[in-house]
């Protein structure tokens, strides 16, 4: 009980701290938002944690929920470092980027534990994939957003983000939608890759001062890793 107490402060402190470092950041980041962000960050550590050790869950897929948020929280750090020197923003995302490939091993180890007999990868996975991918690509065309040199980077990185949003959809469709699973594991991949691709306008599109689109970025972001690591109290494999 004690455990699901302090799951339940980390949370609530999430809807205190979110706000203080949305405040912080703008109109530009500093070492003051950069704190707040890492006490967010910690936070939905916190919340994992404690539902591991509620739920007794030492599972495969808990270690690797926790490595991809490790690597998230991470990412927040080198991301929003306040410097100048973008070999510290690439490694941020690389971050990220490692981290999604934990939460896709993690749902794709679930659903093969569940449903041996199923295909994790079978075509229609698949078309998909890259169905979504190519929209992507048409939105950024559609609103003329200049990568540069960061655009097959991008584009790899979002073909990562959407396996993981596949992957966390299959698994929760195959366990025929159930809630928890689908309040979890399912919307807190789709809020991750919502506040992903408010990113490519943030930083690509010109809305770097778009603060809606900001704080829409953050609170999306923050509740996303929040339910993904609650998903730990549901799925043991």
């Amino acid at each position: 009980m004690a455990f699901m107490i302090v799951y339940a402060l980390a949370v609530t402190a999430e809807f205190y701290f979110v706000p203080m470092f949305l405040k912080a950041v703008w109109p530009n980041k500093c070492m003051k938002s950069l704190k707040y962000k890492m006490v967010c960050s910690a936070l939905f550590m916190i919340a994992a944690l404690c539902c591991m050790f509620y739920s007794n869950n030492y599972s495969s897929y808990t270690a690797l929920m926790l490595t991809g948020l490790s690597f998230g929280l991470v990412g927040d750090l080198l991301i929003h470092y306040p410097t100048l020197k973008k070999a510290v923003t690439v490694s941020g995302g690389i971050s990220f980027f490692i981290g999604h490939i934990f939460y896709i091993i993690a749902f794709s180890l679930a659903m093969k534990n569940y449903f041996p007999q199923s295909k994790v990868f079978d075509y229609r996975a698949l078309i998909v994939i890259f169905a979504l991918v190519g929209i992507g690509v048409i939105i950024a065309a559609v609103n003329k957003i200049k990568l540069g040199i960061f655009a097959i980077p991008v584009l790899f990185y979002t073909i990562v983000l959407v396996t993981m949003l596949v992957t966390a959809f299959q698994i929760t469709i195959r366990l025929q939608g159930t809630l928890s699973v689908a309040l979890t594991v399912m919307l807190g991949a789709l809020l991750f890759v919502l506040s992903d691709a408010t990113i490519v306008f943030l930083m690509f599109g010109g809305q770097d001062k778009n603060r809606p689109l900001k704080v829409f970025n953050i609170t999306t972001y923050f509740l996303g890793q929040i339910l993904l690591g609650t998903s730990i109290l549901f799925i043991q494999s």
